[in-house]
């Protein structure tokens, strides 16, 4: 699969650059986290599944998109006495409006996974159906944490509640997030607040500061900066200057820097006004072929195409990726999950296997174990379509055997 740079989709937003420019601007563009309308789903539906899966007691849920936040309580009129009445529609904006944003998809997302669960999973309820159906959980579902601010203040509509205050005051009802991903900062804030009982996300979010280092992320800032078509704007990395580096099929999320989504007359944007439509989202690559270009970007060697594979398998490709992580100096399992792209979760458990087998440490830096296996990856040659190894036997680390 072509990097994202070298297709024909990615021509005119290059051609806003000067020539000596245009090489910081085609990394930029290849860091990129494209998210399809597929792995959104998949991603979602997953951590609701495991929510589920966690929830032993089969203890009625409702189901919510974020959304703009309300100003006072949650159900109109509900600050004081008895919560009563019908919930928020699933859409709050009309057929017309063109900035639904994500929340189009997560409602789909939700009505399909209320019908697949009737019944136990309900969405969007009210105080009279919280009531009759005994929900027992509260479930804020989003595609993206940026700053944590809009779940943050969604939160506390919710407990303006009058009901549901007394309900959590007898352990009644508990209030989760659900988000594909997230910034470290963003999570911190939701986390933060008394009504947040827990978070479950798939990614973390790549940005200009997690994704490069040195001098490489001080020359993004300063593409981004001196190219900011938005004149004189004081955001040109994003909203709080994140710098996010994401794309969903459905949109790009406000905090990702101003070249890639601003449109003007003297500008060709990436994705115009922040919407995705019509672009590559959908049609780039699967989650796999990520890993896999990871592998020769990160590892500088070619991924395989034949029966060998790395480390043997998509898993060994993986630990690979992850040991690369711990060697440029990321420490975090956030920090690895948006420089390797895959799952949160997958990583804390390779994570926590390099650290079993003695090649990583417990502050997740490299043990001479992992480096001398990293130095193995380095001695592969690509020849004639495959990976061929410096000795003449294939070579598979014991410690990753299956037993």
């Amino acid at each position: 699969m072509a990097a994202l740079s070298e297709t024909e989709f990615a021509e005119k937003w290059l051609d806003n650059f000067e020539v000596v420019d245009r090489p910081t601007a085609k990394l930029l563009l290849d860091n990129l986290f494209l998210v399809s309308a597929s792995d959104f789903q998949m991603g979602l539906n997953e951590l609701l599944e495991r929510l589920l899966k966690d929830n032993q007691e089969n203890l009625p849920v409702s189901l919510y998109a974020e959304r703009e936040p309300p100003r006072g309580p949650f159900f109109e009129g509900s600050a004081q006495g008895r919560a009563k009445g019908p919930g928020p529609a699933a859409l709050p904006y009309g057929t017309k409006d063109k900035m639904v944003g994500s929340e189009g998809p997560i409602a789909n997302l939700i009505k399909g996974f209320c019908n697949k669960h009737a019944s136990t999973v309900f969405s969007h309820s009210g105080p009279d159906q919280l009531r009759s159906k005994k929900v027992r959980r509260v479930v804020l579902v989003t595609d993206l944490i940026g700053s944590g601010k809009r779940i943050f203040e969604l939160l506390d509509s919710f407990s303006s509640v009058a009901t549901l205050r007394s309900w959590r005051s007898y352990g009644l009802i508990k209030f989760s997030v659900v988000a594909y991903c997230y910034t470290v900062a963003g999570r911190a804030k939701v986390e933060s607040h008394p009504w947040c009982d827990d978070i479950l996300v798939r990614h973390a979010v790549p940005t200009l500061n997690n994704c490069f280092r040195g001098a490489e992320r001080a020359s993004m800032i300063s593409l981004c900066k001196r190219y900011d078509p938005a004149k004189h704007s004081r955001l040109p990395l994003g909203f709080l200057d994140t710098g996010a580096l994401i794309a969903f099929s459905h949109g790009v999320p406000n905090n990702a820097p101003s070249i890639l989504h601003w449109q003007s007359d003297d500008w060709n944007a990436l994705f115009p006004r922040r919407s995705a439509s019509g672009s590559v989202v959908d049609q780039f690559r699967t989650p796999e072929d990520e890993v896999r270009r990871r592998c020769v970007d990160m590892l500088k060697v070619e991924t395989l195409r034949s029966e060998l594979r790395l480390f043997h398998g998509s898993r060994g490709r993986q630990v690979a990726l992850v040991l690369a992580a711990l060697r440029s100096g990321r420490r975090s399992e956030s920090d690895v999950s948006a420089l390797t792209r895959m799952p949160v979760e997958v990583t804390r458990e390779i994570l926590s296997l390099l650290i079993d087998v003695g090649w990583a440490t417990e502050k997740c830096s490299l043990t001479e174990l992992g480096r001398r296996e990293l130095r193995r990856v380095s001695r592969f040659q690509y020849v004639h379509g495959r990976i061929e190894f410096p000795v003449d036997e294939y070579y598979f680390p014991n410690q990753l055997r299956a037993r």
